[in-house]
């Protein structure tokens, strides 16, 4: 056993959710459901928006039913202004199907000014429910829109605004939303619509990367913006100890008495003080360090002291970090000699099957595991699960995908018990946003890829038809296979070396110029430009240790630098380490996060989740994407 001793740790966190989604459409329905329309015939105008802020009484817009039993859908179309009401209504009820019908009923060139408001708030909600962010967007951009805003009531002006800053959002456009609602933060009156808003300003700028909120916080003007910035970028800074980030956001608040974060402290940094206090003393680690297991063990190992020793380096009040070998050693008996030697804080184990003994001992001692519990085996409350699963980075891959607009997907995965798992994650979060799997292949050996890639795209349909019609007319007919024209996108669940002969066999069945996304597995890790031209164009998530250059990767050993598995093993300890004071936080605060190098770390019930960046290859090379 061995022991890296000082006194006590800490970190610092961020903090990212998928909250402003709803936040934004809440305060964009308060706000517009506040707007009282007038069913006129004749003037197609908004009544007085003076009051639209503060009254948030219900809405005075008469009952979509009430409209359709005097009026048909058909009728509509000659009565823009009745239109235009209905579909307020339908939006209003969450009666998408009919919404839908009366957005194709209204043509929007018919209105101006407030009208022109009213149709962007209600068909910008429907479009954002219906996750249709680029269309969204397109309008939104419209040059007649751009023209017709300062014909706008203020209160339509903002409500376009927030309506933009969720699109921009959706659309990971996190920055320009971030700025869109900054830019409005102080036309708003009513107490609970400023909160509502700072909290969306807080969680779209916890999405964005640190090195873009330096570069924004040197370029920006505006105090507020500045204010902002400077305080998610204490809270991004999880290399300095918890105390002295918490002295940080003093000396933050010293700087910026009167603004709107300041007077009221996103949970996530108010709670830094208490984090200080509550830290734990001692941590065992339980690891393989011998057996099978023992390089991906001792990666782990090691990334837990490059944290440790980079941590005491920056002067952090650190726990004691004992390491207890798990390879063939019973792990209630482990368990229970570090509590009595004073652990407070288990990290480990790595294997699956000792994850899942903790859930038939009794465990008092918070336990971050390093690997994921079995599906419907709910862990015990004390216990948080972490690891570097597939299902992370498939729902990610359904949520990425799904904003490009992208609807009936093709699924190609291998045989491999990881590629189904991530398939299955894919599947059902990909129909949860209304998406359609139109089939999924589960590819076998190389030499059948071909075969099987032809028939999940229709190809022998087409050759039928081809000799149907030769033997109908008696002669041989020059032509080219068509594959099934219904597919906006193919998901690929395979490894670099079998996604090297898939991507052009996909060309080779006239389906090369489909978009391929993929998970993190298709990249091997190898720079070179020849070994990975075959997977040129394919999109795929990566873990922020692979992509970028932070000082605990130009530190760590080159075995780490240039093993993919061994790699994201090590980055997987450093993060644990980082996670270990944070634990709290991410529990208390919904806005936390931690920007880890295995992704943006948040906890769902008492799971850790990662989102990963994307990535794409372009002429053998890995570049960002979005």
């Amino acid at each position: 056993m061995n022991a890296y001793c000082a006194s006590s740790v800490e970190t610092a966190r961020p903090a990212s959710n998928g909250g402003p989604r709803l936040l934004a459409l809440a305060l964009i329905f308060v706000l517009a459901s506040c707007s009282v329309v007038q069913n006129t015939a004749d003037s197609g105008s908004a009544a007085d928006f003076d009051s639209v802020l503060e009254d948030s009484d219900a809405p005075q817009l008469p009952e979509l039913d009430d409209i359709l039993a005097d009026h048909s859908l058909a009728s509509l179309r000659n009565q823009p202004d009745l239109a235009l009401v209905a579909l307020q209504a339908a939006v209003y009820e969450q009666r998408w199907e009919s919404a839908s019908q009366l957005l194709d009923l209204v043509e929007p060139t018919q209105y101006r000014g407030d009208a022109l408001a009213r149709y962007t708030q209600a068909a910008c909600q429907y479009w954002l429910q219906n996750g249709e962010y680029i269309r969204a967007k397109r309008w939104l951009d419209n040059v007649r829109l751009q023209n017709e805003l300062p014909l706008m009531s203020a209160r339509n002006q903002i409500l376009i605004s927030l309506a933009r800053a969720e699109v921009l959002f959706q659309l990971g456009d996190y920055q320009a939303s971030a700025q869109e609602r900054i830019f409005i933060e102080n036309l708003l009156t009513d107490p609970a619509q400023q909160q509502a808003n700072a909290q969306a300003i807080w969680q779209t700028l916890l999405k964005t990367p640190v090195s873009m909120l330096k570069q924004q916080q040197r370029r920006a003007v505006d105090q507020s913006s500045k204010a902002w910035l400077e305080l998610a970028i204490i809270q991004h800074n999880n290399e300095v100890d918890i105390s002295e980030q918490a002295k940080q956001v003093q000396a933050w608040r010293a700087r910026w008495p009167d603004h709107n974060a300041a007077l009221n402290l996103p949970t996530s940094i108010a709670t830094l003080q208490q984090l200080s206090s509550d830290r734990p003393r001692s941590i065992a680690a339980l690891l393989p360090l011998t057996g099978s297991l023992a390089d991906g063990g001792k990666a782990v190992q090691d990334g837990l002291a490059a944290a440790y020793f980079n941590a005491l380096a920056e002067g952090w009040e650190l726990p004691e970090l004992h390491f207890y070998n798990t390879d063939g050693q019973p792990i209630d008996q482990l368990y229970q000699q570090a509590v009595a030697a004073g652990a407070d804080l288990i990290i480990g184990p790595l294997q699956k099957d000792k994850v899942s003994e903790f859930l038939t001992m009794p465990t008092q001692v918070p336990i971050i595991t390093l690997n994921y519990l079995a599906n419907g085996m709910p862990p015990p409350l004390n216990v948080i699960q972490f690891g570097l699963a597939a299902e992370d980075e498939a729902i990610q891959l359904a949520h990425a995908a799904r904003i490009k607009n992208y609807r009936n997907a093709l699924i190609l995965q291998s045989s491999s018990d990881w590629s189904r798992r991530a398939s299955d994650a894919f599947i059902k979060q990909w129909q949860a946003d209304d998406g359609v799997v139109l089939s999924n292949t589960i590819l076998s050996v190389p030499d059948n890829y071909s075969k099987e890639i032809e028939s999940s795209l229709l190809l022998p349909d087409s050759q039928q038809r081809l000799q149907r019609i030769q033997n109908i007319i008696g002669q041989t007919m020059e032509f080219t296979p068509r594959r099934r024209n219904d597919i906006d996108i193919i998901i690929l669940f395979a490894n670099s070396k079998q996604a090297k002969r898939i991507k052009p066999l996909l060309s080779y069945h006239y389906a090369g110029r489909l978009p391929v996304y993929s998970s993190s597995h298709v990249n091997d890790g190898v720079k070179k430009r020849k070994n990975n031209r075959d997977l040129n164009g394919i999109v795929f998530n990566e873990i922020p240790w692979v992509l970028s250059n932070s000082k605990v990767k130009k530190q760590a050993a080159k075995r780490y630098q240039n093993s993919k598995n061994l790699g994201r093993l090590f980055a997987m300890g450093v993060d644990a380490f980082y996670l270990h004071p944070r634990i709290q936080q991410l529990q208390q605060s919904p806005d936390s996060a931690l920007q880890g190098l295995t992704g943006t770390l948040t906890l769902s019930n008492n799971r850790i989740v990662r989102e990963l960046q994307l990535a794409r290859f372009s002429d053998g090379k890995v570049e960002a994407s979005r």
